[in-house]
């Protein structure tokens, strides 16, 4: 069984993208306003989204090496395949699971406490735990959850878009001041790419088990896509 002690981390996949990495830092932050003791914590190197994010609200985040020992018990968001986890997380570690994807491997978290709801991004699951129980959101959080949702359902228009999105998205702008072209100047960080076309589907590729079958998926959003192409069609062939 998971160790018994109220202190919580907070984590994602490695290298995460704007969803995880938000939903790890607020969701701590609502572990401790609601009276659990909870810390947040990256692996790897956020996402370019992430990253532009992070930078341009000069957000601090905790990266981490190791499991801090204090900190046993687990909280995963955006992720439930124990295939995609940092190597320091043993499964029994994790105690609770939040995540929005339909392919799931969560009966392998025996000790976990598991919601999966199909929304188009994580980050509608957290904002709506301080929605339903009426908490405040920092500034930060809200800036991190906000274009989070914005980025994973393509700016509202891709497929898996609900409406229980769209409405976290509306309350979390009134949490915090945005920039004007905000959601765009994220779009256009995310197709900032300056690695080789292989490398950048590399970092972006992750291996899943479904029924015992492993498949790879690696994906590439970017705007202004035909100049894209015209620039790098020699990699891409």
């Amino acid at each position: 069984m998971a160790n018994s002690t109220n202190k919580m981390l907070v984590t994602t996949y490695p290298n995460p993208d704007l969803d995880g990495l938000s939903c790890s830092l607020a969701y701590a932050e609502y572990l401790n306003k609601t009276g659990r003791e909870a810390i947040s914590g990256i692996f790897g190197v956020p996402h370019r989204e992430a990253q532009y994010v992070l930078d341009k609200f000069n957000i601090k985040i905790n990266r981490l090496k190791s499991l801090p020992q204090e900190y046993i018990n687990i909280a995963l968001t955006d992720a439930s395949n124990p295939e995609s986890l940092p190597s320091q997380i043993k499964p029994e570690q994790v105690v609770e699971i939040i995540d929005h994807r339909v392919a799931n491997e969560v009966k392998k978290f025996i000790n976990a406490k598991i919601q999966i709801e199909l929304v188009g991004a994580c980050a509608t699951l957290i904002a709506e735990k301080f929605i339903q129980n009426n908490l405040p959101i920092s500034e930060t959080a809200a800036i991190l959850l906000y274009p989070a949702i914005a980025s994973n359902t393509i700016n509202f228009q891709g497929k898996l878009t609900t409406e229980r999105d769209r409405n976290a998205a509306q309350w979390l702008t009134k949490q915090a001041k945005f920039p004007a072209n905000f959601i765009h100047d994220i779009f256009a960080a995310k197709s900032n790419i300056t690695k080789p076309l292989k490398d950048v589907l590399l970092e972006d590729f992750k291996a899943e088990a479904f029924n015992g079958i492993k498949i790879g998926i690696a994906q590439l959003e970017i705007v202004n896509t035909n100049g894209y192409i015209k620039n790098n069609l020699s990699e891409i062939i």
